[in-house]
């Protein structure tokens, strides 16, 4: 999809969504998260970097730098993360590359900034789109990125697909310099499987 402006206001009506249907919309920054018996807290957002600063688990000597992941969960002994990256698109853009670099960016977190952390566990949320036999008219394209998202899933970064809820659209106006103003149909409401994501932390908790 086009950066910038545009990236941004329809990105952040997805992540609010997002948000309110997997986190509940009144979460804070260091709330506790429970799935079950397990206690996690939650970060959004620089928050997470500032809170891992705190805790001295920053690596002060490599590259100076910090991530800011859309949400993230550390589990209670703080050595387990869990981020959570959202990518919105209403046609093909820079989040397909992205989706790329899934494996380079978990080890970033893991192995130059943050290396006390004993586990960091990636996946996406995505806005799925209807496809036609090359592209999509809105979201994620998933036979353009099959080997990606094959290739992510097999690294253990999985890829939540978020779908519409119901039959309602609206109108997201996309600009291009020097061409006429085009307007996509975006669903209004999206719907995510919270069980599929919780019983996937809870597996990667069992095997370390």
């Amino acid at each position: 999809m086009p950066g910038g402006k545009n990236t941004n206001k329809s990105g952040l009506k997805f992540e609010d969504q997002i948000k309110k249907l997997f986190f509940n919309k009144e979460m804070e920054n260091g709330d506790d998260y429970m799935i079950g018996d397990k206690k996690f807290k939650f970060y959004m957002k620089r928050a997470l970097h500032k809170y891992l600063v705190k805790n001295d688990m920053y690596n002060f000597d490599d590259w100076d730098h910090h991530k800011e992941p859309d949400f993230a969960l550390i589990d209670e002994n703080k050595e387990k993360l869990f981020l959570f990256e959202l990518k919105f698109q209403a046609h093909s853009g820079s989040c397909d590359e992205k989706i790329r670099g899934a494996n380079s960016l978990r080890r970033e977190y893991k192995e130059d900034l943050y290396p006390k952390l004993k586990n960091v566990h990636l996946c996406y949320l995505g806005n799925t789109g209807r496809e036609t036999h090359d592209t999509s008219p809105y979201g994620f394209g998933i036979k353009k990125l099959k080997i990606p998202l094959r290739q992510n899933q097999e690294n253990d970064i999985p890829f939540f697909f978020a779908e519409k809820a119901d039959t309602r659209y609206r109108r997201f106006e996309i600009k291009r310099k020097g061409k006429e103003v085009h307007w996509l149909p975006i669903p209004y409401q999206y719907k995510i499987d919270v069980d599929a994501i919780e019983k996937w932390i809870l597996s990667r908790l069992q095997l370390f």
